[in-house]
C-alpha cells in the first residue's frame, strides 16, 4: 500500500507535458529522468520551462537540487529559465586535471652532480631542459635521482604522441649533457 504523499507524487507526474512523461523512469540513466527529479520537474509551473529543464537533465546532468534552484531563481527574479539555468550551472565546481610523469635520471655521475646542487638550482636546471625540449607546458621538480613533470592536457598529448619512454630518454640525455658541463665547470 502506498501513502497519500507517495500517491500525490505519482499523480503530479500526470501534469507533465506528454513529450516529457515518457522520459520518467525509476533510477537514473543518461536517457531518462529519475522519478524524484521528475516530481521536482512537475512542480515547475510553465510547460516550456519544464521542457528546458528536462533537456538540461539529459544533456547536462542537471540534478534535482539544481532544478529547484533554477526554478526558485526564475520565480524570484522574473528572468527566463534559460538565464536562471545558466547561472545555476555556472555554480558547479570545475574540474582541473593535471598529468604527472615521473622519470629517473639513471646515471650515477649525473646523480652525484645533482646531489651537490640546491633544490632551486636543480629546478632551474630542469626548467631549461624542458624549454630546450619544447616541453614548456610542463613544470616539475628535479631531484638527485628522479624528476617529476606536471602539466595539463597539452603535456598529456605530447606524452601520448611522442611516447613516455622517448620523452624520458630525451630529457635524461639533455640533463646528462648539462650536468657534464656543470661538472667540468664545478
Amino acid at each position: 500500500m502506498i501513502s497519500d504523499s507517495q500517491a500525490s507524487r505519482f499523480l503530479s507526474l500526470l501534469e507533465l507535458p506528454a513529450d516529457i512523461k515518457h522520459l520518467v523512469a525509476f533510477g537514473r540513466n543518461s536517457d531518462s529522468i529519475g522519478f524524484t527529479t521528475a516530481v521536482q520537474l512537475a512542480r515547475v509551473n510553465d510547460p516550456d520551462d519544464q521542457r528546458v529543464l528536462a533537456t538540461a537533465v539529459l544533456e547536462q546532468g542537471l540534478q534535482m537540487d539544481e532544478m529547484r534552484q533554477a526554478n526558485q531563481l526564475r520565480q524570484r527574479s522574473g528572468r527566463t529559465i534559460e538565464e536562471c539555468l545558466q547561472e545555476v550551472l555556472a555554480m558547479r565546481p570545475t574540474v582541473s586535471r593535471h598529468y604527472v610523469f615521473i622519470g629517473a635520471v639513471a646515471d650515477r655521475k649525473v646523480e652525484a652532480i645533482l646531489g651537490q646542487m640546491q633544490q632551486a638550482e636543480r629546478d632551474v636546471f630542469l626548467r631549461s631542459s624542458l624549454e630546450a625540449l619544447d616541453l614548456q607546458e610542463a613544470s616539475g621538480r628535479l631531484g638527485e635521482k628522479f624528476f617529476t613533470l606536471v602539466g595539463d592536457e597539452r603535456l598529456n598529448g605530447k606524452l601520448a604522441k611522442q611516447g613516455k619512454g622517448i620523452i624520458e630518454a630525451r630529457l635524461r640525455e639533455h640533463l646528462t649533457a648539462k650536468a657534464q658541463v656543470v661538472g667540468r665547470d664545478g
